[in-house]
């Protein structure tokens, strides 16, 4: 059997709009197969940003926006909620899924161990979740690497 991603960088990927949108904002996931304008939290960017929006869209409405990355469709392992950091399952886990990847609680002073914790969480990060599942359901993500399309 032979595996091909739901859509490559740059494909039109279409969601619902969670709110209105204008062209070429900047999209993060919101919802379930839902979008909305990216924002920060506190000093962070988004780590949800999928792409950019082809068109104005009214809140609600079927929105196209151009993929920043891969889009690919897992297993979930265990539940996986839209707007989640996903990566490789852990022991016990089937083979071949996504889970939810928790960051750290990291607080007050920095550590060694605190400070490795962190960058071991980035390392398995795949990517972000698009849609919400729950296993044996499959679950659509994006990948935080852009790869390039083969002409």
């Amino acid at each position: 059997m032979d595996y091909q991603p739901v859509y490559l960088p740059g494909d039109a990927v279409t969601a619902t709009a969670s709110a209105q949108l204008t062209a070429g904002n900047l999209l993060e996931v919101t919802g379930n197969a839902t979008v909305g304008p990216a924002t920060t939290s506190g000093a962070d960017p988004s780590v949800k940003v999928v792409g950019v929006a082809a068109a104005d869209t009214l809140a609600n409405a079927r929105v196209t926006f151009y993929a920043r990355a891969t889009v690919h469709e897992s297993t979930a392992l265990g539940t996986v909620t839209a707007g989640d950091q996903v990566g490789a399952g852990t022991n016990g886990d089937s083979p071949g899924g996504v889970r939810t990847i928790t960051p750290p609680a990291l607080s007050g002073t920095l550590t060694a161990a605190g400070v490795n914790q962190e960058i071991s969480h980035a390392r398995s990060v795949l990517g972000v979740a698009l849609t919400t599942a729950t296993y044996p359901a499959k679950c659509r993500w994006m990948s935080y690497l852009g790869g390039r399309r083969n002409a």
